[in-house]
């Protein structure tokens, strides 16, 4: 397997946008949101993905906050960490969550940001994400399958020096139980690798005593770096006639700031549409200079509800069916260098 490569498997984490969606009404397991088969990830482990990222919300694993855990949900996480390491590969648990929490109220549905004021309060702390990641610990410190606790994925809009505190905390927690299992910290202002400076200051920000920590870094290369690749590939190119150079533009600040601080980093989420070819070289560009900085990369998405999603890994046609994407992506490996 390479350690090099990942992918996520997507759909624990569906089903937000359901009207009414909230820690009292998350959904329905089969309705609104799933958990991949077994099959979908032994067919990757076969062609050599070592790393798989779990993305999970917060409503649905806790409920309440500072209360237990949900019992069905835990129960479906260790069922997806033991077929991934019983195929030899290493799970990532992702609080996928972008730093906010969706409260159940008698107005309805309440989205707040972590340490944000509401009427004077703060509904969501770093205190709340401490308890999380401690409780997570709790079940999964002494798993050989997870390779990495994620501790949100994406945090966006928060207030100013928010995502800081709250990642330290949630890291120390973790820590004061002894468990030494890797930590991912993501960028704030949703992990963009290309102003990951812009939005996380020139230095480090993370203590931890048992120096096993990794940034987490997003990249994308429509116009807005959303990933949603809304303009065809021809409208891009009209818009921007480097646009092939934009593995380089769009990854290199995030390498070079990871250097700097002698940090390890990861590319989280990365991914093209697989209908367009001219898309390949930019993905096989990017792969290939993230290998020479020995920073792993993660493919967005796989997942067995995914459909015609553009962007989707998932094979099709009862898994007879490879996506293009899965050579453009594995192929970096060892592959052609990037442009200068």
């Amino acid at each position: 397997m390479n350690p090099l490569r990942g992918v996520t498997l997507a759909g624990p984490e569906f089903g937000t946008q359901k009207p009414g969606f909230c820690a009292g009404d998350s959904g329905v397991f089969d309705r609104d949101y799933t958990w991949n088969s077994r099959q979908t990830v032994r067919w990757f482990a076969s062609r050599g993905f070592g790393v798989f990222r779990i993305p999970f919300r917060w409503e649905r694993m806790q409920p309440e906050l500072g209360g237990a855990l949900d019992v069905a949900e835990i129960r479906r996480l260790k069922k997806a960490v033991d077929w991934i390491e019983s195929c030899g590969g290493e799970a990532i648990l992702d609080l996928h969550n972008f730093g906010h929490y969706t409260f159940s109220t008698p107005n309805g549905p309440l989205e707040v940001a972590l340490e944000q004021e509401v009427g004077g309060e703060k509904p969501l702390t770093a205190a709340h994400l401490a308890d999380f990641w401690t409780r997570i610990s709790v079940v999964f410190s002494n798993t050989a399958g997870v390779k990495a606790y994620g501790l949100m994925n994406e945090p966006h809009d928060l207030p100013d020096g928010a995502w800081k505190l709250c990642s330290q905390a949630a890291l120390s927690a973790i820590r004061k139980r002894g468990d030494k299992t890797a930590v991912l910290v993501a960028g704030d202002d949703w992990s963009n690798s290309e102003l990951w400076e812009q939005a996380n200051g020139p230095n480090s920000w993370i203590d931890d005593p048992a120096n096993n920590f990794i940034y987490e870094a997003h990249c994308y290369f429509d116009y807005d770096a959303s990933g949603e690749y809304k303009t065809g590939y021809d409208r891009e190119l009209w818009l921007d006639p480097d646009l092939t150079k934009r593995p380089q533009t769009r990854l290199q600040p995030f390498i070079n700031w990871c250097r700097r601080n002698h940090a390890r980093g990861l590319m989280g989420e990365i991914g093209v549409p697989g209908h367009e070819k001219r898309w390949e070289p930019l993905l096989r560009d990017a792969i290939a200079l993230l290998d020479m900085a020995e920073i792993p990369s993660c493919y967005w998405a796989a997942g067995e509800w995914w459909g015609d999603y553009p962007l989707s890994l998932q094979p099709r046609n009862d898994f007879t069916e490879q996506s293009s994407q899965m050579s453009w992506f594995l192929g970096g490996e060892g592959g052609k260098r990037p442009r200068s």
